[in-house]
C-alpha cells in the first residue's frame, strides 16, 4: 500500500528539509512523494532533548532545536507528515515516532528517498539509526550528527 503527498500540502518545515535532502543529493524537487507504512517498531528509540538532561533541552529549546516531549504528546500522529527514510537509515520524525509509541500507533507513513540520494549522501546526513529489516525490533538509536 502506498500513498501519494503533493510536497505542497506538507507543513513547511516538512517541505524545507525534504528540499533540503533532494537539493544536496542534486535531485530536482519532485511535485509531490509517494509514502509507504513502515512499523514503528523498526525505528530505533530516540531520547528526546529533556528525556535526556534537562540543560540539555533549556539550551536546545533556546536555540530551536528540539521542541521536546510536551510537543511530541501534543501530537495527533493521524495528522502528521511522514517520516523520512533512505538506504535503510532514518533520517527525520524522532518526535512522530516518540508520539507514535505514545499512542499506540503501529505504522507510520514514510518517504524513502533511495531512488533521490546515494547510500553515501543517506549516510553523510546522518540521520537516527537504521531501520530495522521488516518483523525486526530496532536496537536504541542516537541523536542526529552530521559530520
Amino acid at each position: 500500500m502506498r500513498r501519494w503527498f503533493r510536497l505542497d500540502s506538507l507543513p513547511e518545515d516538512m517541505q524545507v528539509i525534504l528540499g533540503d535532502y533532494l537539493e544536496a543529493s542534486g535531485n530536482v524537487d519532485p511535485e509531490g512523494l509517494w509514502a509507504t507504512p513502515v512499523a514503528v517498531s523498526r525505528l530505533p528509540r530516540v531520547l528526546l532533548d529533556d528525556e535526556q538532561e534537562p540543560t540539555l533541552a533549556q539550551r536546545s529549546a533556546n536555540r530551536g532545536v528540539d521542541r521536546g516531549v510536551a510537543y511530541a504528546l501534543a501530537m495527533r500522529v493521524e495528522k502528521t507528515p511522514p517520516i523520512v527514510m533512505a538506504h535503510g537509515r532514518w533520517l527525520d520524525g524522532r518526535h512522530r515516532a516518540f508520539a507514535a509509541r505514545a499512542q499506540g500507533v503501529a505504522t507510520l507513513w514514510a518517504f524513502d528517498l533511495s531512488a533521490h540520494m546515494t547510500a553515501a549522501q543517506a549516510a553523510w546526513f546522518g540521520g537516527l539509526g537504521e531501520v530495522a529489516p521488516e518483523g525486526v525490533e530496532a536496537t536504541p538509536g542516537r541523536r542526529r550528527q552530521r559530520p
